[in-house]
Formats: C-alpha cells, structure tokens, sequence
C-alpha cells in the first residue's frame, strides 16, 4: 500500500517512538511505502534539523538517509486552498490515497 504521512508522524516516530515508529519501520522494511512530493519532503527535513538543534539528538540526521532511501517521490500535482490550514493542503489533496496524521 503507498501512503502519504504527515510531518507529524515522522517526527513522532524518529524522535519519540510509539506507534509512528511502527509505521516507519513497516514503510524502511518494505511492508508500506510512503510517498512525497519535494514539498512535503522539505518540510520533513526543515523539521527534523530544527528538532536535531533544539534536542541535540543527532538521530534525525541519522534518519534522513533513510528516508530517502524509503521514498518514492513524486510531482506535486495541487493548486488553491482547501483547508483551514493551507499548510497542510500539499498533504490533502495531492494524493488521492490513504493519510495518516496526528
């Protein structure tokens, strides 16, 4: 199954562990397989060194490797505001597949 997953989900499994950790490994081990655009893989990466800095846990940096490894990109496909939080948009609407988010 290809899933898109929020930045929050990330950040929870490399930082935090839980299930977000579990849905990771399923996506490292080959079980699921996240899909991004550039976009949303920029607002992964931005968050993860600004919680590598604000932690001083050099995990995340660890983890970006990894999740390029892991990701199948693909072209962003949305335009206008669909949400309350137009940051989120690019997760909303450029996929028509299953989201996972906090």
């Amino acid at each position: 199954m290809r899933i898109v997953v929020d930045t929050n989900i990330i950040i929870s499994g490399i930082f935090f562990g839980g299930k977000p950790r579990d849905l990771l490994q399923k996506c490292f081990s080959g079980i699921l397989q996240m899909i991004c655009s550039e976009e949303i893989f920029i607002e992964y990466t931005e968050t993860i060194e600004r919680l590598t800095k604000k932690t001083g846990r050099n995990i995340g940096k660890e983890m970006e490797p990894l999740l390029i490894e892991n990701l199948e990109f693909i072209e962003n496909r949305y335009s206008g505001s669909y949400s309350r939080d137009t940051d989120d948009d690019k997760f909303l609407i450029n996929f028509g597949i299953c989201f996972f988010s906090a």
